[in-house]
Formats: C-alpha cells, sequence, structure tokens
C-alpha cells in the first residue's frame, strides 16, 4: 500500500544493512551455455576488512563529513556480523551551521576488470536529504567520477 501522507513517511533514516557479493563472469564458447562461477563473497565480521574508508571532502560538495574507519565504528555507523553488514548515517547530532552530517563512504581495496556483482539490500534508508547510494566507476583518467 503506498503512503497518502506525509506522517505515513518515516521520520528517522534507518540504516541500510546488505550483502555484497562479487562473481566472475566465465564466457565459454557458446552464450547457450554461460556459466557463472563465484569468486568472492564479501560478508561476515571482517567485512570491512576489504574496504577503505573515505574521510576526504565530499567530492559533490554536499554537505556531509566522511568518516574514518574508527569513527564510524566509534559513533555505531558501522557493524557487521556472519549475517548482515550495517552502514548508517548518524541521526542524533545536532549540526551547527554548516557542519556536514557524519556518514560512511567505503571504497573497495581490490580492482575488477570486469565481472558480475550482485548486491541484495535488506532495507535502504529513506528519509529527507538521504542518498544512498551504490556506485562502479574507474579510476583512470576517462573513467573519473565525477566529473
Amino acid at each position: 500500500q503506498r503512503p497518502n501522507a506525509l506522517s505515513d513517511f518515516p521520520t528517522e533514516p534507518e540504516p541500510a544493512m546488505f550483502r555484497f557479493t562479487v562473481g566472475l563472469v566465465l564466457l565459454p564458447l557458446s552464450w547457450a551455455t554461460l556459466r557463472y562461477h563465484k569468486v568472492e563473497s564479501l560478508v561476515g565480521p571482517n567485512f570491512f576488512d576489504n574496504w577503505k574508508f573515505y574521510s576526504g571532502p565530499d567530492p559533490t560538495h554536499g554537505t556531509v563529513k566522511f568518516t574514518t574507519r574508527g569513527e564510524s565504528w566509534t559513533k555505531r555507523l558501522v557493524s557487521s556480523s556472519s549475517e548482515r553488514v550495517v552502514i548508517s548515517v548518524d541521526n542524533t547530532t545536532v549540526l551547527q551551521g554548516n557542519e556536514g552530517r557524519p556518514a560512511v563512504r567505503i571504497e573497495s581495496k581490490k580492482s575488477y576488470n570486469g565481472g558480475l556483482f550482485v548486491l541484495k539490500l535488506d532495507h535502504v534508508p529513506t528519509a529527507c536529504g538521504a542518498w544512498p547510494a551504490f556506485w562502479m566507476f574507474g579510476d583512470d583518467a576517462q573513467h573519473s567520477w565525477p566529473r
């Protein structure tokens, strides 16, 4: 059922929870026999060991303060278990002036030249100003982001 009034929408953002699986597409001689083979599955207590925490300025010039790995754990913006990974945004701090809201941005430590990437999301937060995103972009002059 669709919400019919503003009061039907949540007032606080909820954490994004996801599992991330990376697969490699193996190209056989015939498209009719196309098979996929799972190369890695990134989920579990060590999930964040596979990622770099970006804590620099927002390249899109938004009002956000990306947190370091330590800050993210201390502020309880991230957690991981054998079943689930949680990445959330701070929704309790009262901001002063143009201060950015603490948030998490992670980038993979590995680079991939191709493959099938599967991302399972149990929940994507919705709130005023929320912009949950999953980007895949190149890291060279022809594929830089953002431009």
